[in-house]
């Protein structure tokens, strides 16, 4: 549900299905064609993009269109991971209107705004408040204050997509789990052996073999603790990716951060607490872990 890379009748990001322009029905269409592998998906590039890599993406497509090759191309395909980011919005009517699992990563707000900071993304936080109604902005305050601050902005869409992702949670959650991703980080075998009996999937050579190359990327550490400015690096230090944001965020940009995205970082820490079968977090995994 990428607006600039993904299928061409998403218009914009983090689209909310019942809210024009993608009604209930345009976005039941949209799920029967991501069912049955029929996507009609856009280039994939990007106006920054020049070069050989642009003539590449042109010819060939970008990563999304790649992952509907592959899944079209795997035989007696039985399950769909879609893994999207940009469609948290629409999780709400795919769990509601489709039955769809969800599965929520939570991932802290200064990891995320620090993530955004370093990519230089930006996002349409009124909009988005718009469409949303305000839920989950602290004291029903405007997303954004200064339109050039893109820590605040990155801050406040924590804030609304966290909340809607929580209260839906709450709501749902015989079909909605929330993984803590420090629980993956740092007991990535017990994380997701829990995530798969959660789904009914089975836990087979293929997702054996990501869980491996996974676990031995954790155990390398990369040239630097900071990433690069690509978002899909392969040298990424994984162990780190909650806890980069200390070296690019300034003292006034993580108070800053702090007071917009409290009382949904406070939610999510009482989730957690209760431990329902819903939540995997770090206690879900070490309790795992612990020999039987």
């Amino acid at each position: 549900m990428n607006g600039d890379s993904g299928d061409r009748q998403i218009s914009r990001y983090f689209e909310r299905p019942g809210v024009q322009p993608l009604d209930d029905a345009a976005f039941d269409g949209f799920v029967d064609r991501l069912g049955h592998l029929s996507l009609n998906l856009r280039s994939g590039v990007f106006k920054h993009e020049t070069g050989l890599r642009r003539i590449a993406k042109i010819v060939l497509g970008g990563r999304s269109r790649h992952s509907l090759l592959r899944a079209r191309l795997t035989p007696f395909l039985e399950t769909l991971i879609w893994k999207d980011p940009l469609a948290a919005l629409a999780a709400r009517a795919a769990v509601e209107r489709h039955g769809i699992p969800v599965v929520v990563t939570y991932r802290p707000p200064e990891a995320v705004v620090a993530s955004y900071k370093r990519l230089s993304w930006r996002f349409p936080v009124h909009q988005m408040a718009e469409d949303l109604s305000g839920a989950g902005l602290k004291g029903g305050a405007l997303p954004v204050r200064d339109a050039k601050n893109i820590v605040e902005e990155s801050a406040a869409l924590w804030s609304m997509i966290y909340a809607e992702l929580l209260s839906l949670a709450q709501a749902r959650p015989d079909l909605v789990t929330v993984l803590h991703m420090d629980a993956v980080l740092r007991q990535p075998r017990q994380s997701y052996q829990s995530l798969f009996a959660r789904l009914g999937l089975e836990h087979g050579a293929r997702a054996e073999r990501g869980l491996a190359s996974l676990e031995e990327r954790l155990a390398q550490k990369s040239k630097s603790d900071l990433p690069s400015g690509h978002p899909h690096s392969q040298d990424r230090n994984l162990n780190v990716v909650n806890s980069y944001w200390r070296a690019l965020l300034s003292e006034e940009e993580v108070a800053r951060i702090r007071a917009r995205t409290e009382d949904v970082r406070m939610g999510y820490d009482r989730y957690f607490e209760s431990g329902g079968a819903a939540a995997i977090s770090m206690a879900t995994a070490e309790k795992l872990a612990e020999p039987a």
